[in-house]
């Protein structure tokens, strides 16, 4: 083991080493988001939003907000890895007295319950990509959430989602080789398209009741719904298509007196430099649009949504166009809640531009609620369900697990979940010779 002072001079030779380059980043950056800024405030690309919580929660009095967060969960009795999908749901009327203020629901699946299985009790064709079967669970599930709480409850007027609103799924489908169809990408169970799709749905079939297609229907009715529903992303990503989308937008009219070079020439130019390549010293080192929208936005600012297609048709399976085809193109938008955190995504459907400055202003109010959070607090409390709801899933889910192991008569298996279900720390069961 190295002394701690060695340690500190090899840190230091290597802050000293990159220092010329970390300072042309920081020089790119600030030039860059100096000029995108400008150009946005030229074209109107940017509006603010101001901090007034009196007159924000009377103007939201008695409609109901609702918040889902979905995702892959961990049953603790069943080690560390994914096995299921959940997803929560909290709805608060504010000005609201009582016990109708705020509801509650959740909803939990073991990952493997979601697909069919074939006769021998395994994934039809062993589809080789488990990332890509939880991913699409994970994805489904959250939909499900959004459509569940606008199908039973009464009228909410926004649905927040955390996450994405539209995610890339060309990954969600036929693993191919030399042109042929090597593993299908399996059906949903009967129990998932019963949790996954609006009530009274027609029965499915075939393609039917593959992943492209259910989650397809679940955003049209998401978007054929009245509430604004809203996707709110706080994860900063690699991400540099919402940065194109605004380059792409931009007019040419406004710009031609604010650069030296022709806008062409300015846009071709910031393109190049938030994503550089070749042998430049700063080849790699992308400036997502994250980073580059903090930089840009003050406080209380939110860039105007732009289109930001993640679905697009020529990297498509001809044979599954028809369907990713009709996929939504949501807006996209950063609002930037306090200077100390990086900005929130924002992401709806066409239909709700009309509503975009007040439902970015609920988003930053409920920021706002908690100190120096800056993250909407009622995703907090859908992700933070009462444990005397979520610890009777996890065994509901367990024991499905136990039984599915005893259907398909897979001893080993079943004594291996019957240990870690009943084996804790310092238990008899862990003593030798007791259950070897």
């Amino acid at each position: 083991m190295r002394a701690p002072h060695i340690q500190r001079r090899m840190l230091k030779a290597a802050g000293d080493l990159s220092a010329p380059a970390q300072l042309r980043f920081r020089e790119t950056l600030e030039r860059l988001a100096a000029q995108l800024r400008r150009a946005l405030l030229e074209t109107g690309g940017i509006i603010r939003i101001e901090k007034d919580h009196a007159a924000l929660w009377k103007s939201v009095s008695g409609q109901a907000i609702g918040f889902v967060d979905g995702g892959l969960a961990n049953l603790p009795m069943l080690g560390s890895a994914p096995v299921a999908a959940r997803v929560e749901g909290y709805t608060v009327t504010p000005g609201a007295r009582g016990a109708e203020r705020e509801k509650f629901f959740v909803l939990k699946r073991l990952i493997d319950q979601l697909y069919a299985y074939d006769e021998e009790g395994v994934f039809e064709d062993a589809f080789p990509d488990v990332g890509a079967l939880r991913d699409a669970a994970r994805i489904a599930i959250g939909a499900a959430g959004a459509v569940r709480m606008l199908a039973e409850q009464r009228g909410p007027a926004w649905v927040f989602l955390r996450g994405a609103l539209v995610n890339p799924v060309l990954r969600f489908t036929d693993a191919m080789r030399d042109g042929q169809v090597r593993r299908r990408f399996p059906d949903f169970s009967d129990t998932a398209l019963a949790d996954f799709l609006p009530p009274q749905e027609p029965a499915r079939e075939g393609r039917g009741r593959r992943f492209l297609s259910v989650h397809l229907r679940q955003l049209q009715f998401l978007e054929e719904a009245q509430a604004v529903v809203c996707g709110v992303v706080e994860r900063e990503s690699a991400a540099v298509s919402a940065c194109r989308a605004v380059l792409d937008g931009l007019a040419d009219a406004p710009l031609r007196d604010l650069f030296p070079e022709s806008p062409r020439e300015w846009k071709n130019r910031f393109r190049n430099a938030v994503d550089p390549s070749g042998e430049d010293d700063l080849a790699g080192r992308r400036i997502t649009d994250s980073l580059l929208f903090h930089c840009v936005l003050e406080p209380g600012e939110a860039l105007l949504p732009v289109p930001v297609n993640r679905n697009e048709l020529r990297r498509a399976a001809e044979r599954r166009r028809d369907v990713i085809g009709r996929y939504p193109t949501p807006r996209v938008s950063y609002l930037q809640v306090t200077e100390w955190n990086a900005p929130l995504r924002l992401e709806m459907f066409s239909k709700d531009l009309g509503r975009f400055r007040e439902t970015t202003a609920l988003v930053m109010h409920c920021a706002l609620l908690l100190p120096r959070h800056a993250f909407p607090s009622g995703m907090d409390v859908a992700e933070r369900v009462p444990n005397r709801w979520s610890r009777p899933l996890d065994a509901h889910a367990a024991a499905r697990a136990m039984r599915q192991t005893l259907q398909r008569n897979d001893t080993r298996l079943f004594d291996a979940l019957r240990l870690m279900l009943c084996a804790f720390e310092r238990e008899f069961l862990l003593r030798p010779g007791v259950y070897r």
